[in-house]
């Protein structure tokens, strides 16, 4: 039996499984001289273009598997393609030293990964796996017989040097058990993925080609990798496993419960969506309702906006889904992070403090106003209510709901069935919390976007991965999100908490002492959030 000691970056032990090496390297990359640059720019930029097709079809794959957030990992490839610096370095060196495609791509991704590899930080270290990850596609797009053939016929335990995302997506997830690399980080986008499929990983482990084909556990709450284990290993790793299957019964058994604590406070759980899917993901879970429905979904990846009509269908399938539970649908929070074509948004210097959510919707009143209609005509089918994003102001709020008001009354003229809705704000701005004992009289209900509010908070852009100590656990934030709590109490309204904060088990506690009133998260949390308010 081999011992090898890694790093978990996601938890759980797999079954007694053949370890099956996968090979990540390129074909040798060879030197050719040409006489005409400007053909090898043209091949580069064409497989360039192929291969960013075939990562919008990963996106929309992975969209559909892992959730929207995950698969950003396949956008942000998009755009490191068409990186200014990265094609030029490939460009430059085609046209200067008349080279081939494919070797200028290697020869500048040998380049970048040295200078990531070279600062001392993890998450930019962690990027270097993205340039390789990229580059190789496009080496294999230019040589066709190049590597990336992960096809796995049998549940297995992948081990590797490292692995891009785009290799894990190609690879069948049920087959996909364990994952074991040799290089890459916590915060590597691999890693992300393995999270959220939820597969045992380990990271830093040295890999012998030697273990393929031979059977191996990988025990990622330890960080153990053992391969061929004897029976005395085997039967307590099964030990391990059964503990582990037993805490998730455990809270799987609290989805009939009540989220109340010992001295009988009591906590709403809810869940955060984006799709369809995902609704009935939250039933399955346990889910006293819908706290989130993002309707971003809807926007993204269109030529055109959604009709009315696309629209109702959607927000009558939740409503039918979820019965009398509460559904609360934000409005489409365009904008930032969340681009979407069909709006034809200029580029913003700062576009995280420029035209988006409410203010977005404010400016294109036709095409909020149908949005409003589609969710006031689903709202016969079910418990609905609208919520704003991005507020800052009273008049915001105020112009929001005349919309919605004018709304009303053109169904109400063609004689369109419709029910009415409670409204809330989002509050994830500081203006929001200073106005919110003034908002709370202009609304039903407040819920705190803590990812958002923590970035303006802080003046630390979330997506900035060299920022991650800036979070929603700084005191400053916490006291933001008692104020808002403390106005919403005082005006007789409930508020909730629907960002990455509402995960964290540590956190409830704290919550309930701030009086917040229910909690909105992803619905894969909400059994492990029960079980956590019961434990109070």
């Amino acid at each position: 039996m081999e011992v090898k000691s890694g790093k978990s970056v996601c938890y759980g032990v797999t079954d007694v499984l053949d370890i099956k090496i996968i090979k990540t390297d390129v074909s040798e990359v060879v030197c050719r001289c040409v006489n005409d640059g400007e053909i090898e720019v043209i091949r580069y930029q064409n497989a360039r273009d192929a291969v960013a097709k075939e990562l919008e079809e990963l996106y929309i794959k992975a969209k559909a598997e892992i959730g929207e957030k995950d698969a950003g990992i396949f956008k942000a490839h998009v755009l490191m393609l068409y990186d200014e610096v990265y094609n030029d370095s490939i460009e430059n060196k085609i046209r200067e030293q008349k080279i081939n495609a494919e070797y200028a791509v290697e020869s500048a991704k040998n380049e970048l990964v040295r200078m990531f590899d070279a600062i001392d930080d993890e998450l930019i270290k962690a990027r270097s796996l993205d340039i390789k990850d990229i580059s190789t596609r496009i080496i294999n797009m230019l040589i066709p017989d190049g590597t990336g053939q992960c096809d796995v016929d049998k549940p297995v335990i992948i081990a590797a040097y490292e692995l891009t995302p785009s290799m894990m997506l190609r690879m069948n997830k049920e087959n996909m058990r364990g994952l074991v690399m040799q290089s890459g980080t916590a915060n590597s986008h691999a890693a992300i993925l393995a999270r959220s499929m939820g597969i045992p990983t380990l990271i830093n482990v040295k890999i012998d080609e030697e273990w393929d084909g031979k059977n191996g556990v990988v025990d990622a709450i330890n960080g153990r990798l053992y391969i061929e284990p004897d029976n005395e290993t085997k039967d307590m790793l099964a030990d391990i496993k059964n503990c582990m299957i037993n805490e998730m019964q455990v809270c799987k058994e609290q989805e009939s419960k009540s989220a109340v604590t010992k001295d009988g406070r009591i906590m709403n759980i809810y869940a955060n969506i984006s799709n369809r899917q995902e609704a009935d993901a939250a039933l399955a879970n346990g889910a006293e309702g819908i706290g989130l429905f993002r309707t971003e979904f809807l926007y993204i990846e269109r030529e055109g906006y959604p009709t009315e009509e696309e629209q109702f269908e959607v927000y009558k399938y939740i409503a039918d889904r979820l019965g009398e539970k509460k559904v609360v649908i934000r409005t489409f929070d365009i904008g930032a992070d969340k681009p979407a074509g069909c709006f034809g948004l200029s580029k913003e210097i700062n576009p995280a403090l420029g035209l988006r959510g409410i203010r977005l919707a404010l400016e294109r009143k036709e095409v909020f106003k149908t949005q409003l209609r589609a969710i006031l005509r689903a709202a016969i089918y079910g418990n609905l209510a609208v919520m704003f994003p991005m507020v800052t102001s009273k008049n915001e709020v105020q112009e929001a709901k005349r919309i919605l008001y004018e709304a009303e009354c053109e169904l109400k003229a063609k004689g369109i069935p419709y029910a009415d809705v409670k409204v809330g704000v989002m509050i994830e701005t500081p203006a929001a919390v200073i106005m919110s004992d003034e908002l709370a009289k202009l609304v039903d209900f407040f819920s705190i976007g803590t990812n958002d509010l923590a970035q303006y908070t802080l003046a630390a852009d979330r997506q900035n991965e060299r920022l991650t100590e800036y979070d929603a656990h700084h005191p400053a934030v916490l006291r933001m999100i008692e104020i808002a709590a403390k106005s919403a109490h005082e005006a007789g309204i409930k508020i909730s908490v629907c960002g990455e904060l509402a995960s964290d088990e540590a956190m409830v506690e704290m919550f309930l002492r701030m009086g917040i009133d229910e909690i909105s998260v992803s619905p894969i949390m909400i059994p492990s959030i029960r079980k956590a308010v019961r434990s109070i």
